[in-house]
């Protein structure tokens, strides 16, 4: 089962396609310097131009340029404050 794991920073955006059963990455995708003229997705060897174009329209973008079906997606959430200091599944009362 291909997984799409995605990282929406404050300037980028990363998303890999992995292999579930061998953890391979299968797809790579990069959206850099967000919110300046020099904001580009990145596809492979392919880079696309997006300049001052809003987060939401670049995250948009960067979904129609993956051109494989998967079938769970995770996000990976940095700033766990201080009550959470590993990986943990996000839940209701995670989010509380």
């Amino acid at each position: 089962m291909d997984i799409l794991v995605v990282n929406c920073g404050s300037s980028s955006i990363k998303m890999d396609i992995v292999d579930s059963e061998t953890g391979l990455r299968t797809l790579k995708l990069r959206v850099s310097r967000i919110g300046t003229d020099g904001c580009t997705i990145v596809l492979r060897n392919s880079a696309f131009p997006y300049p001052n174009t809003p987060y939401s329209e670049l995250l948009r973008a960067a979904l129609n340029l993956v051109d494989r079906p998967f079938r769970a997606i995770g996000h990976r959430v940095v700033h766990g404050g201080d009550r959470f200091s590993a990986p943990v599944r996000i839940t209701p009362t995670v989010l509380n």
